[in-house]
């Protein structure tokens, strides 16, 4: 019984130990209060899953007899990185998306762009099917003078998928 004893009191001094390093600390009267920190960053999606979406646009696209889109890396640093400032910001936005596209493409020639966002989408077929639905993203999509692609996406802390799609020609 005494061995038990000891065991409790020592986890327990631990415990209490840890709690600020934990974020705890203590507030007014005995009510401990928690200090909010971030303990994990947006994640990046599997190059599998950012690959399956281009696979499903240019399935698309060959469906009705469009040209397949080609990967530019200029174009997916361009999503990632607009994917990431949404997730920042809590909200879809393009705002400055044109500025970020063009400072990866510094001396392109390419001179028509296009941008689809969304998010809480998990798979590229359900991303897919909800761009088709939107008569302003199904006409990125089906834009014939695209013919390059980039696909941004990460998971944010809360484990909601953020997507950014450029369009380029």
């Amino acid at each position: 019984m005494a061995l038990f004893s000891v065991r409790v009191f020592l986890v327990g001094t631990l415990v209490v130990a840890l709690l600020p390093a934990c974020g705890f600390q203590r507030g007014e009267g005995r009510t401990p209060s928690v200090r909010p920190q971030i303990f994990r960053t947006p994640q990046q999606c599997s190059e599998f899953l950012r690959n399956e979406a281009v696979r499903v646009t240019n399935e698309t696209r060959e469906d009705v007899g469009l040209p397949p889109l080609v990967s530019l890396i200029p174009l997916e640093r361009a999503a990632e990185s607009r994917t990431l400032q949404m997730i920042h910001e809590k909200r879809l936005t393009h705002r400055g998306w044109t500025r970020e596209v063009l400072r990866e493409l510094p001396s392109s020639s390419l001179t028509h762009f296009a941008q689809n966002l969304a998010r809480g989408l998990s798979t590229p077929q359900a991303l897919l099917r909800a761009w088709m639905r939107s008569p302003s993203h199904r006409k990125n999509l089906l834009d014939p003078k695209n013919r390059y692609i980039g696909i941004g996406c990460y998971r944010s802390t809360t484990g909601e998928h953020w997507w950014t799609q450029n369009l380029a020609g």
